[in-house]
């Protein structure tokens, strides 16, 4: 297991950083940090948690990868079934206009 440090920007541009573990998904270190964070399935499956990564590199289990192809070159993810690789930066419930803060 290795650590990296996930810097999160909500929607209102409010910016935390927080550890987020290798072997935890992106959502649960949001979570565990007590950030509000939209979610519903926890599955990649309903596209509730979509949210955008700036920076840094994740991983997506090939069985939860669910993203359409836009999302996948656009740079989206699902938090709830992506875990860290790298140090990584992602705006959360980030539907419709987006803040690169």
């Amino acid at each position: 297991m290795k650590k990296y440090e996930l810097t999160v920007v909500t929607n209102d541009g409010v910016t935390y950083k927080i550890p987020a573990r290798s072997d935890e998904s992106i959502l649960v270190a949001v979570e565990r940090a007590g950030i509000k964070a939209p979610s519903k399935c926890r599955s990649g499956e309903c596209d509730w948690c979509r949210s955008k990564l700036v920076s840094g590199e994740i991983y997506t289990p090939e069985p939860t990868e669910r993203r359409r192809q836009y999302d996948r070159i656009a740079g989206y993810i699902h938090p709830c079934c992506s875990f860290p690789c790298s140090d990584c930066r992602i705006v959360i419930g980030c539907e419709g206009e987006t803040r690169e803060a």
